[in-house]
């Protein structure tokens, strides 16, 4: 599958230890994520604020490709496996496809798990 055109963008707030980003923090790490991952303040339970949290989160796949071609097909089962790509294409059964793994990964994303 494919999806050239996709957009996944979410906003992240995080509780970032400040003693270790004054002075363990060098410039040219501030592009690099796992840096700023190593900054989360630990957990303190006294405290109602979450460590992270991801208040809001767009996912959108304008443009999913599903496809299969056999150039080898040792089963039948295998074979057919083109046209039935092909017929979910035909039938808008690739755009339902999109749309749940959107709603799938909003629920996983924003489902406070």
């Amino acid at each position: 599958f494919s999806a050239p055109n996709s957009l996944l963008s979410a906003d992240l707030f995080a509780k970032l230890d400040a003693k270790n980003l004054g002075s363990n923090f060098p410039l040219r790490d501030i592009t690099n994520p796992s840096c700023w991952f190593n900054m989360v303040q630990l957990s303190n339970s006294s405290d109602s604020m979450p460590e992270i949290s991801i208040p809001s989160f767009i996912m959108s796949l304008s443009e999913f490709k599903v496809g299969a071609d056999c150039v080898e097909c040792a089963s039948k089962g295998v074979s057919v496996l083109s046209d039935l790509t092909k017929l979910l294409d035909q039938t808008g059964g690739i755009r339902t496809l999109s749309t749940r793994i959107e709603m799938l990964a909003d629920e996983v994303i924003m489902g406070g798990y």
